[in-house]
């Protein structure tokens, strides 16, 4: 298959999402975390790839200096042995990111118990709140179900939103194949 073809694929993968409306409102918002779930191969990691594709970091204009773009600074993560060093967090904190991905964050979302230190759930609260970088977009993919995440990263003014990715129909996925890609049944 075609590697061009494919990347014309991505908007007729996620059909329910505006990916320019999605990125302009999330960048624009107060909340700084996004949570895409869904099960196992519904595609959030190439949602990822789509949502990086269209993601531009918002522009502030000072009045001594001509509106400059330059590329996104984006911050791509699965190593979850990583997160658990605080190294990592210091090396997070010394950058200015405007996106930081949390690809297949499974382990360490869940509701924090007395005595536990908070972990990971700590970490991802002290950088959303912007103690680390103010206007950093966090992305988090995750298979776990909201039901079972910490309330305090989900809360209003911390979350921008929680998509759940689901698995094309059929006849979606056939009319990816033959019409956009060109392969036949």
């Amino acid at each position: 298959i075609d590697q061009k073809k494919i990347k014309q694929v991505y908007p007729e993968l996620y059909p329910d999402i505006d990916i320019v409306a999605l990125n302009k409102e999330f960048g624009d918002s107060e909340e700084s975390l996004l949570f895409l779930t869904g099960v196992p191969g519904v595609g959030k990691t190439s949602f990822i790839r789509y949502m990086l594709k269209c993601f531009e970091p918002t522009l502030e204009q000072n009045s001594d200096v001509p509106l400059q773009r330059s590329a996104a600074s984006i911050a791509y993560v699965k190593d979850t042995a990583l997160m658990a060093d605080n190294e990592f967090w210091s090396s997070l904190a010394s950058r200015q990111y405007d996106m930081i991905v949390f690809d297949d964050l499974d382990f360490a979302l869940g509701t924090r118990q007395p005595g536990d230190g908070g972990g990971l759930v700590n970490q991802l609260l002290s950088y959303s709140d912007g103690i680390f970088g103010k206007g950093t977009r966090i992305v988090i993919t995750t298979n776990v179900e909201i039901k079972d995440i910490d309330v305090a990263l989900l809360r209003p003014g911390r979350c921008f939103d929680f998509l759940e990715l689901t698995a094309l129909t059929y006849d979606e996925t056939i009319k990816i194949w033959t019409d956009v890609l060109g392969m036949q049944i």
